[in-house]
C-alpha cells in the first residue's frame, strides 16, 4: 500500500511469489466486490453534483449552461447504472464459471438464477440507457423545455426567470431520483450478494482448501 501511494510500483516490479489457488480465488472475489462498491459510491456523488451549478467563466466559451450541466450528469447516472450492472454480472459469472469448473453444477444453476433476478430488477433503467446510447440521447419534456428556454433567454428577463425556476425544480427532482436509486441499488446489492454468500464463502472456498 505504501509503495503504491508513493508511486514506487511504477518504478519497481514487486517481488513475485507463487500464490495458492485459495488466495487467487479470494483475491479475485475481493477485487470484483471492490469494483461493485466503487460504482455504488458514484451514485451518491452524482446526486450531489446534479444539484449544483458551480459556473466558471470558461464554461460559456463551450456552451456549458445550466441545462447542459444538468443533462450531462443525468447521462452520467445512466452510464454508471450500466457499469454497475456489468460489474455485478462479472461478479456472479465468475462464481458461476468456477462452480462449473469444479463440478458444482447445482450451485452454478442457482447463481445463474440469482443473476437473472438481478438483471430483471434493473431492466427499466438499463433499457433507458440502451436507448440513450444506441438510439437517441436521453431527454424528457422538462429537459426539452429547458433547452428551448436556453435558446431565447436574451429576449426576455421573464424567460430567464422561468428557466431558472424550471431548472431548480428539475435538478431537485433528478437529484432526489438518483439518490433514491443509489439507495435502492445498495439494498438490491445486499440482497443479491446475500443469496450467493454460501456458494462464495463456503461451497467454493472449501474446494480450494
Amino acid at each position: 500500500m505504501i509503495r503504491t501511494l508513493y508511486g514506487f510500483n511504477d518504478k519497481f516490479e514487486p517481488p513475485k511469489k507463487p500464490i495458492t489457488p485459495l488466495e487467487e480465488y479470494l483475491g479475485t472475489l475481493l477485487f470484483n466486490y471492490g469494483e461493485l462498491d466503487e460504482s455504488l459510491k458514484r451514485f451518491k456523488i452524482i446526486s450531489v453534483l446534479i444539484q449544483q451549478y458551480p459556473r466558471l467563466k470558461s464554461w460559456d466559451r463551450v456552451g456549458l449552461n445550466k441545462t447542459v450541466y444538468l443533462r450531462y450528469h443525468y447521462e452520467t447516472f445512466l452510464n454508471e447504472t450500466y457499469i454497475y450492472r456489468e460489474r455485478m454480472c462479472l461478479f456472479l459469472n465468475v462464481l458461476k464459471k468456477r462452480c462449473r469448473k469444479i463440478s458444482l453444477s447445482d450451485e452454478a444453476h442457482y447463481v445463474e438464477d440469482v443473476l437473472q433476478g438481478f438483471l430483471k430488477s434493473l431492466e427499466d433503467v438499463t433499457n433507458i440507457r440502451g436507448r440513450h446510447v444506441h438510439v437517441r440521447r436521453y431527454s424528457n419534456s422538462k429537459m426539452e423545455q429547458l433547452m428551448g428556454l436556453e435558446m431565447v433567454l436574451e429576449f426576455s428577463e421573464d424567460l430567464e426567470k422561468l428557466r431558472d425556476k424550471e431548472y431548480r425544480d428539475l435538478r431537485t427532482k433528478l437529484g432526489n431520483e438518483v439518490e433514491k436509486f443509489g439507495a435502492d441499488l445498495e439494498n438490491l446489492q445486499n440482497l443479491t450478494l446475500s443469496k450467493v454468500l454460501k456458494v462464495a464463502l463456503s461451497d467454493l472456498k472449501d474446494k480450494y482448501k
